[in-house]
């Protein structure tokens, strides 16, 4: 059955693990994590993320920023979650500039600051996150972070991330067509809302009762 296959499987990753091999290393760190194979152990999880990260795998990086963030088999540190995402950032890994945004954008363990949350973003999207790329949309619609709002420049990143499946950005981008801020289009909102509310938005759910 499926619990004998990832008992194998943690069996044949803890040998290729100590071996070196830090794609096994995050497999086996993740089985930790959640408790697939192996009796959930977060310390372990952690030290596998770590011997992983430390050949330079970006996932395990990231996984670290989330382990230091929530403090999962580690004492929470803000800081040591920035350093570890930054690190995975440095790899390539948009999601990781997402996480530090956010960690601005709320001044979560930083000091609240809309300009690095803003720059992050920017990181984030340019590196193709969906989430990244809506939440850099929301910052261009409201303004934050900058002189002032460019619903022009939202629209183009809501786009992006609504085209990649982010449900946020559909709704968003259907709700900125209704809002008139980029021109009314009726048939764009609809488009959008639809889309948003077949993935189970309850937002655009609503907008399409109340306005089709």
């Amino acid at each position: 059955g499926v619990e004998k296959n990832f008992t194998e499987a943690a069996t044949w990753y803890t040998a290729a693990a100590k071996q070196g091999y830090a794609p096994a290393q995050f497999e086996l760190a993740a089985m930790y994590k959640s408790g697939d194979g192996v009796e959930k152990n977060l310390e372990k999880a952690y030290e596998w993320f770590m011997q992983a990260a430390e050949r330079n795998d970006p996932y395990s990086a990231y996984q670290l920023g989330i382990m230091q963030q929530n403090g999962e088999g580690v004492p929470q540190s803000y800081t040591e979650a920035v350093k570890w995402y930054k690190k995975a950032s440095e790899k390539g890994l948009g999601v990781a500039d997402y996480q530090i945004a956010c960690m601005y954008l709320y001044g979560e363990g930083i000091k609240k600051d809309y300009k690095q949350a803003l720059q992050y973003f920017i990181a984030a999207a340019k590196k193709g996150d969906p989430k990244g790329q809506c939440s850099l949309g929301v910052m261009y619609e409201n303004g934050y972070g900058m002189p002032a709002a460019d619903c022009d420049i939202a629209r183009k990143w809501y786009q992006k991330a609504a085209e990649a499946g982010e449900i946020t950005a559909q709704y968003n981008l259907g709700a900125l067509y209704a809002s008139g801020k980029i021109g009314e289009d009726k048939k764009m909102a609809e488009k959008w809302m639809k889309e948003a509310a077949g993935n189970g938005d309850t937002a655009a759910q609503k907008w399409l009762k109340d306005n089709i």
